[in-house]
């Protein structure tokens, strides 16, 4: 099993998931999304991970103030990974 695990988001653009395959990789961790906006590669990424293997956990980073912005973005983040094989942790990060 591999060394590192790396954080995936939409900024990095297209991952050649054959080469992390190929990596030390312990697996990655996907942005789901942030506040109230969908990482646009997550699926695409999601969808080559199983295919692959690679094991992968999700993540999102809340901007919500209250509670119910709170509760809106769990119900998303729960949405998005639905269906999906996850094998690492699911977080949900508080943005200050």
């Amino acid at each position: 099993m591999g060394k590192y695990t790396v954080l995936v988001n939409e900024n990095m653009g297209e991952v050649n998931w054959e080469m992390v395959k190929k990596a030390d990789v312990h697996g990655v961790m996907l942005c789901v999304g942030y506040g109230g906006e969908v990482d646009r590669l997550f699926r695409a990424n999601a969808d080559c991970c199983e295919k692959l293997g690679i094991p992968f956990g999700v993540y999102w980073t809340s901007y919500a103030v209250t509670e119910r912005d709170a509760e809106a973005e769990k119900r998303e983040l729960e949405g998005m990974i639905e269906g999906y094989h996850i094998e690492g942790p699911v977080r949900i990060f508080k943005n200050p």
